[in-house]
């Protein structure tokens, strides 16, 4: 596998595809139903706290980051937090301070 998941630190081999699935619970622990007009977005930047760099929304409770979205990125860490937008409005930042980090392939004819 190109990626590993140890709580909210993901290890991504940059240039890979990362399918992921999120799943929403309410606050008594049972699955969340989507309403219309729910929103929920993967968004990714460069330091903590700083301006989003890539935005994925969640369909049926999942992502996928694609090649093309991290082809072009540098080496190292970056942070994400998923967050719903409700249909009133409310925003509901439910995973916060994620790293992610993308590294390099093994090359076998690198020294």
């Amino acid at each position: 596998m190109s990626h590993s998941i140890k709580g909210k630190r993901i290890t991504l081999t940059r240039g890979d595809t990362f399918p992921c699935t999120v799943s929403i619970l309410n606050p008594d622990g049972t699955p969340y139903e989507m309403q219309s007009g729910d929103t929920v977005r993967f968004m990714l930047s460069e330091q903590a706290g700083g301006p989003t760099i890539l935005s994925k929304a969640l369909v049926g409770g999942a992502f996928q980051l694609d090649p093309a979205d991290t082809n072009q990125l540098d080496f190292g860490t970056y942070f994400f937090d998923v967050q719903m937008t409700f249909a009133s409005g409310v925003v509901d930042t439910f995973i916060t301070e994620g790293q992610l980090t993308l590294a390099d392939e093994a090359d076998p004819k690198r020294p």
